[in-house]
């Protein structure tokens, strides 16, 4: 009786326009979300323009590279890794990139250096991918003092970014900045660019951040598709 009277309520909801879903994850896959999605908007368009928020070195697990390989002429962009011995990574390995512009630093809400936080390991060199500008993000992969180290790194606002690459629209948005995802998702579409895709890490997102970011792309006509790490939206427009 009970999960009858949910159901009708549930109807009666969204027959109001008001859709009421639970807080899940999709179960862990290692599925490329941006192999679905980049492939149909070049299928539209001649040429892609991204802009890669937490670059690292371009190459370990970053979901954009089999796309710049395999489309290298016909996706353009920017890259900002803000950890410099991790950045002379990056110019090396996009060295055969040359429409791909690369910024050694961290996109922020005012330009200026910034605080990130870094796990000290001499072996696993990957791990420079756990750093973040939130402690508490390093923290949570199990590091501790003094296996963190605190650097001083180039902060840039979007303002200042959007000027210095003359930048008058993004089609793809990638993200993947430890914890710091929301912040400049929010900021990118506030400042009135409205990606056709946006590809963004949400496993260190915490419940409200989840919530409020799913809302947001949703309130600006987005569909999403999720796994356990990563979430992808896409314009609707987008056939």
């Amino acid at each position: 009786m009970k999960g009858r009277v949910i159901n009708t309520a549930l109807k009666l909801l969204n027959r109001s326009g008001i859709h009421i879903m639970r807080s899940y994850r999709i179960p862990r896959t290692n599925l490329n979300l941006l192999l679905l999605s980049v492939p149909a908007l070049l299928y539209q368009k001649d040429t892609v323009f991204f802009l890669q928020i937490g670059a690292a070195d371009g190459v370990t697990n970053d979901p954009l590279f089999p796309l710049i390989q395999k489309y290298n002429t016909k996706l353009k962009g920017v890259s900002l890794e803000p950890l410099p011995d991790v950045f002379d990574k990056l110019k090396a390995n996009y060295k055969r990139y040359p429409e791909i512009k690369l910024e050694n630093a961290a996109l922020t809400d005012t330009d200026g250096e910034v605080k990130i936080y870094r796990p000290v390991n001499t072996v696993d060199k990957s791990v420079s991918q756990k750093s973040s500008l939130k402690k508490e993000i390093v923290i949570k992969h199990g590091f501790r003092k003094p296996k963190i180290e605190e650097l001083s790194v180039k902060g840039i606002s979007v303002q200042s970014l959007f000027k210095k690459y003359q930048i008058s629209y993004i089609d793809l948005l990638q993200v993947d900045t430890e914890g710091n995802d929301y912040n400049i998702i929010y900021s990118i579409l506030n400042y009135g660019f409205i990606p056709s895709i946006i590809h963004y890490e949400n496993l260190h997102l915490s419940k409200k951040e989840t919530e409020d970011i799913r809302q947001l792309l949703t309130q600006n006509n987005y569909q999403m598709i999720e796994t356990a790490k990563d979430s992808l939206a896409v314009k609707k427009l987008i056939k």
